[in-house]
């Protein structure tokens, strides 16, 4: 059942699912370019098709008041960013790797040029490098409090009244006690996390097209 939404809330979750539009026109864009359908294309359309819904699911969790489930799929977003990021830094093409992903291959046990695995923790390391990517590794290490049970589990699901010296827990289908402040964080790095997916996606679709801008 959906909720009443503070306003700022509300204005925040519109811009992202505006990206979703945004997600479909970059597949459009990138099947009906003139060079035709590359390997790396079908690694880049289900990824994209992930990200749009990511972006629905995350709506809708928050319209209905479950900002707990709603949080980790910012994280599990982040994945999909780091694993467009990750053919910049290995020395194989995008279409070979797209080509050993798709055959199986583990992220992981690919090795970039200075030797060392693709692990998620290290490809945020290495994108935070790039100027307007600082904020990655901030964002993946955050968005740990979500995905595992950590101290954010406790404050998500307990009120603690200092004055009587009161814990009020609670069991049910609601997000009351995460502060407004907390989901508009993390809606607001939903959409620039989006953004920076569609980013990447262009460099690909422009790459194909010749029209790359060095």
């Amino acid at each position: 059942m959906k909720i009443d939404l503070n306003s700022s809330l509300k204005t925040e979750l519109d811009k992202l699912i505006a990206l979703n539009s945004v997600i479909i026109d970059a597949g459009k864009r990138n099947m009906t370019a003139e060079k035709g359908l590359f390997q790396f294309d079908l690694f880049l359309i289900p990824l994209l098709n992930k990200a749009l819904n990511l972006n629905v699911g995350y709506v809708n969790l928050v319209q209905n008041g479950n900002f707990i489930t709603a949080g980790a799929l910012v994280r599990i977003q982040l994945d999909n960013l780091l694993r467009l990021f990750a053919p910049s830094i290995i020395d194989i093409n995008p279409d070979e790797f797209a080509l050993q992903i798709l055959g199986g291959k583990k992220l992981n046990s690919f090795k970039d040029r200075l030797g060392k695995h693709l692990k998620d923790l290290y490809l945020a390391e290495q994108l935070s490098k790039n100027t307007g990517y600082e904020w990655v590794l901030k964002v993946y290490e955050e968005g740990h409090q979500y995905v595992h049970y950590t101290t954010h589990s406790l404050y998500a699901g307990s009120s603690l009244n200092d004055e009587k010296r009161e814990i009020t827990f609670t069991i049910g289908p609601h997000d009351q006690f995460v502060p407004l402040k907390e989901k508009l964080t993390a809606t607001f790095w939903m959409w620039v996390i989006t953004e920076a997916i569609l980013d990447f996606a262009s460099i690909w679709i422009n790459h194909k097209n010749g029209n790359d801008q060095n």
